[in-house]
């Protein structure tokens, strides 16, 4: 519900802000509460010992899978948001923002007051 909350309020931004990663944590610490829930229910017993190995494992290559699959994903939206800045900067409308009226103002305020220092190519 949580997570389902903040994608509605974060719709204002567009829809990649909505249903951005970042907001699944929710969704993640439920497997993990889930499994450890599972040892308490089987600790000391024989399970036990086969149990943990099996998930550590598992765990470790949906990690590594993951990493991989979304890493050029993460280089990608990066070199967008600073081809954006860019081009922003010489005068295009070119913000990842739905409204580039108010994503400049609030850029030009952010530079001007020093809380924020583009690095621009």
């Amino acid at each position: 519900m949580i997570a389902a909350v903040t994608a509605l309020t974060r719709s204002g931004f567009g829809i990649e802000q909505a249903l951005s990663s970042r907001y699944k944590i929710i969704s993640v610490l439920f497997p993990i509460l889930s499994l450890m829930a599972m040892f308490e229910l089987v600790e000391g017993k024989k399970i036990e010992r086969f149990l943990f190995p099996l998930v550590l494992a598992g765990s470790i290559a949906f990690n590594v899978v993951a990493n991989a699959t979304y890493s050029q994903y993460f280089h990608t939206h990066n070199k967008e948001l600073r081809d954006g800045l860019l081009k922003w900067n010489y005068g295009a409308p070119a913000l990842h923002y739905p409204d580039q009226d108010r994503a400049g103002r609030i850029l030009s305020e952010s530079i001007k007051r020093g809380l924020y220092r583009p690095e621009l190519e």
